[in-house]
């Protein structure tokens, strides 16, 4: 409780005072139009430059610097390579010639659009008479706008997968998407791309140095850098209290998700890089609430109000990892469709599987994450102290 300096006045919240949460203000929304966080990270890169005593432009110098991220279909290219059809896109015996010629053909002019073309035809069934049918004959249903766009960075993800090559991040957007509004993040992130220039620089005469104030940061450099800080900010998550406990979980549902968007190759779930779980079942004392609280308050997980589209419409609350630990695990940062949905029983079993939460234990409270470690001194005297 606060009080007025001299008085037992307590103060009184909007009358006398406002609490302004920066990490809601900075968190992108569902209207993307009112996100701050892209002029402030903008503003905190061009002051960066600015106090190195470096020239840039006044506006859009994060974009100049950094470029646009390459679009899908190049991004496609890059992951397959030399990868042939057949393995890159696991072109089934039993299909009908029609569809195999169709993939492999389309996969020599545009990979994505294969893909997307191949996961189509899964989701018409998986009995060899689904497989059948015959192509759509000039509507290519895989590249209506919504169903390409769930289903773009699935897509990419499985096609990097198939040919043994790791996604890459690159860009003035997939930095911003992959911060998420984290300042901190934001900097660490620059950081390690320019440590990552710096070391791609070394050994080169002064004639063939890159300048990227000029030419732009090169997105290979970007990508190693940005994969880099991924693993770096991973590492940190066991430092702060109940951390090894917090980074067994990131890593089991790292694992968890990445293997329903790469094993789903109809791409039926492309939202399965988060779970959802209804409200009711987390009453404030719940140990599982307690624990992803934790996880939320330490910046591990985002949670965000969700509102199933079951007819129950029971409201649930949704978990993904900090879209930072997205390049490390492998996973899409954005969320597109409906997460996991699931129950706190089954997110009980994940925590008892990896031996954070057994009969014997129960979650530990550590400071900063809402309550009081009874493990921690008082600040003050209570009063109980006995000499």
């Amino acid at each position: 409780m606060l009080f007025r300096s001299g008085t037992n006045t307590s103060l009184e919240i909007l009358r006398d005072y406002r609490i302004i949460d920066i990490d809601d203000l900075l968190r992108r929304k569902e209207d993307s139009s009112t996100w701050m966080f892209p002029a402030f990270a903008e503003d905190i890169f061009r002051r960066r430059l600015l106090h190195a005593k470096l020239p840039g432009s006044p506006n859009h110098v994060l974009r100049s610097i950094m470029g646009t991220s390459p679009n899908p279909g190049k991004l496609a290219s890059d992951y397959t390579g030399t990868t042939a059809a057949d393995r890159a896109l696991k072109i089934e015996i039993d299909w009908s010639d029609t569809w195999k010629s169709l993939l492999r053909t389309l996969y020599e002019s545009n990979r994505l659009s294969a893909k997307l073309a191949e996961a189509w035809l899964r989701q018409r069934g998986t009995g060899k008479e689904n497989r059948t049918l015959s192509p759509p004959p000039d509507d290519n249903p895989w590249e209506k706008p919504y169903w390409k766009k769930e289903r773009t960075k699935q897509a990419l993800f499985q096609l990097a997968a198939r040919s043994a090559q790791r996604p890459t991040w690159s860009g003035a957007d997939a930095i911003i998407s992959l911060c998420m509004g984290g300042t901190l993040i934001f900097v660490s992130v620059c950081q390690h791309i320019w440590d990552a220039f710096l070391r791609s620089q070394v050994g080169l005469t002064d004639a063939d140095r890159h300048n990227p104030l000029k030419k732009g940061m090169p997105h290979k450099v970007q990508a190693l850098g940005i994969y880099t800080a991924s693993a770096y900010w991973h590492q940190k998550i066991s430092e702060q209290p109940g951390g090894g406990d917090r980074r067994r979980f990131i890593d089991y549902l790292g694992r968890l998700f990445s293997s329903a968007l790469m094993d789903d190759r109809a791409m039926s779930y492309p939202g399965h890089n988060g779970f959802s779980v209804p409200n009711d079942e987390l009453d404030p004392g719940n140990d599982v609430a307690q624990f992803l609280r934790d996880a939320v308050d330490y910046g591990d997980l985002h949670e965000a109000p969700h509102t199933t589209k079951h007819k129950d419409a029971r409201q649930r609350t949704k978990w993904y990892l900090n879209p930072i630990l997205s390049p490390y695990f492998r996973l899409p940062e954005s969320h597109v469709k409906e997460p996991m949905y699931v129950d706190v029983v089954t997110v009980r079993k994940w925590l008892s599987d990896l031996k954070i939460l057994t009969p014997s234990r129960s979650v530990v409270r550590h400071k900063g994450s809402g309550s009081a470690d009874p493990r921690q001194l008082p600040l003050l005297p209570t009063g109980d102290e006995t000499d």
